[in-house]
């Protein structure tokens, strides 16, 4: 392996540079980030339906789908909260403690991305049955906060579950190159 250099606070030296690999606590903390996410998601407004029924009139939420009224949204509420256990133990304990949040942050994602589609496909079929309804002027059903919170919680959990494996990978090179 080639040795890396920097550049010294003394004009024309050099010392050899120190290869840091991510913080210990980030990937944890993340995945508890992503796991609170999770939790407040799943009890969250995942389809806001409004209606306009005429000119100058008062949008009115039509149908609202909360996740805790859903199975799978209380299902990720519980893998949140274990997430976020998870995370906690994976601070404070050594590499065993790790497969638990790891899990936990894979079966959240999962089901995020089974009920995103779930959604949409909810939200296209209201559209339809509102167009063919002549009292409605105007009909929006989107997703509601819940929803987006969802996809974010996704997404910090993936970014958790990456550092993690990218530290470890760092871990594990830096450990054989220093014994070879």
């Amino acid at each position: 392996m080639e040795a890396r250099t920097v550049a010294s606070q003394h004009p024309g030296e050099t010392r050899p540079a120190s290869y840091r690999t991510f913080p210990r606590a980030l990937a944890p903390t993340l995945t508890a980030t992503g796991g609170a996410l999770a939790a407040l998601a799943g009890a969250g407004t995942w389809i806001r339906a409004t209606s306009l029924a005429a000119r100058g009139g008062v949008p009115e939420t039509v149908t609202a789908v909360a996740g805790h009224a859903e199975p799978a949204g209380r299902a990720v509420i519980a893998l949140g909260i274990i997430t976020i256990v998870g995370a906690l133990a994976w601070l404070a304990s050594d590499p065993p403690l790790r497969t638990l949040p790891v899990l936990a942050s894979l079966a959240v994602i999962g089901v995020a991305a089974s009920q995103l589609v779930i959604l949409d496909g909810r939200t296209a079929r209201m559209v339809e049955e509102a167009g063919r309804d002549p009292a409605f002027l105007t009909f929006h059903a989107a997703f509601g906060w819940g929803a987006w919170m969802l996809l974010l919680a996704s997404v910090v959990l993936f970014l958790g579950g990456l550092v993690g494996g990218l530290r470890e990978v760092d871990l594990r090179t830096l450990g054989s190159e220093v014994g070879a």
